[in-house]
């Protein structure tokens, strides 16, 4: 027997046999490769990390609570609650109903479509809310009503949510506001500036998501793999980030602009 706790680290030879109960007659063996690793320092690193950024985005909220939540506009709220209801019908549900089916056709690279569902509808919502409020705080207000939305009536919240939930805050609002999407005066935000400089809101607009969505995805590949003992190849990690975090997440921006330019012009 192989005791994981005190073995080293290496490539090992197992030996599996099946004989019939109460005999040692044997009817089947065979021996297959077994590599044991260490913990992934790099899971480690980005988890303390991710703690880092999770108690950033509490002590935003917080700072923010005391002269900005207690005086929320009520067009902002209700405008954050319809948009995260929005992304719960065109993002959560489809991938919910379709998820099994792809995943049995894919197995793990179902995110090739699934991925149309969980990141380009959630980041094209994601910008016609932006280009409706330029507003530091709104997106982070947009994501903790879905979060709220999701664990009512799908998922409930656990360590690895909780983490995610601070780092998407952190991270979002500050890649939305180094961009100039929230910040800047009024009429020169960047998504204001639409469709006078469109390529440069698609360009600085989608970089600014894909940099945030990169972050935000590979902390948690990390955080599933330090909590829950997890291992992903490199390869699969980096095809998933290229794809649902660069090519889906920047597809998703410019459509999103797309139309929220004139439903932003038809709400005034």
């Amino acid at each position: 027997f192989l005791d994981t706790r005190t073995a080293s680290p290496g490539r090992y030879l197992r030996s599996l046999s099946l004989r019939l109960w109460g005999t040692d007659t044997e009817i089947l063996k065979k021996e297959l490769p077994l590599e044991l690793r260490r913990p992934s320092l790099r899971a480690f690193l980005i988890t303390i990390a991710a703690l880092i950024f999770s108690l950033a985005g509490i002590l935003f909220l917080t700072r923010m609570s005391g002269r900005w939540f207690r005086n929320i506009p009520v067009r902002l709220l209700s405008g954050a609650a319809t948009f995260a209801a929005v992304m719960f019908v065109l993002s959560t549900i489809p991938d919910l109903i379709a998820g099994n089916l792809v995943k049995a056709l894919l197995g793990p690279f179902s995110f090739l479509l699934s991925g149309i569902f969980t990141e380009m509808t959630v980041y094209a919502i994601g910008a016609v809310y932006l280009m409706r409020y330029p507003i530091p705080g709104a997106l982070g207000l947009l994501i903790i009503i879905r979060t709220i939305i999701l664990s009512l009536t799908l998922y409930s919240l656990q360590v690895v949510s909780l983490l995610l939930l601070g780092v998407e805050i952190f991270i979002l609002e500050g890649a939305v506001w180094l961009a100039g999407i929230t910040r800047g005066p009024e009429g020169k935000k960047l998504f204001e500036r639409w469709p006078e400089n469109k390529w440069r809101a698609i360009l600085i607009g989608g970089a600014a998501f894909v940099a945030a969505d990169l972050l935000i995805t590979a902390s948690s590949f990390h955080l599933h793999i330090f909590f829950y003992r997890l291992v992903y190849a490199d390869w699969y990690i980096v095809l998933y980030l290229a794809v649902t975090s660069v090519l889906f997440t920047l597809i998703g921006t410019a459509l999103g602009l797309r139309i929220g330019a004139p439903l932003r012009e038809v709400a005034g």
